[in-house]
């Protein structure tokens, strides 16, 4: 699943894309093995980020993997997005 985000004046962007843990594509992985990405924890949620001309993070949490994109973000704000994300809720208790 992929969805984009973008503020009402178009100056702020953040793209997100969500798999099960192990399903993500190999793109995903080879990005993954490089060594420039940095460890930011928020509220005790360690998020990997990396900066550039696209600032990316990624987080694996409940057999959940998310990759967050964003060229007008920082790397602290996507670890802040990527670190307030919580599993939508079971239909058994919707």
């Amino acid at each position: 699943m992929s969805i984009s985000f973008r503020s009402d004046d178009g100056h702020e962007s953040v793209s997100l894309s969500q798999y099960a843990v192990g399903d993500q594509p190999d793109q995903y992985n080879l990005m993954l093995k490089r060594d420039n990405w940095q460890t930011i924890n928020r509220n005790g949620t360690d998020v990997k980020v990396r900066s550039g001309s696209q600032t990316q993070a990624h987080i694996e949490r409940d057999e959940t993997f998310v990759f967050l994109t964003s060229e007008t973000l920082t790397a602290e704000q996507l670890a802040t997005i990527a670190a307030g994300l919580k599993p939508a809720p079971t239909a058994s208790s919707v």
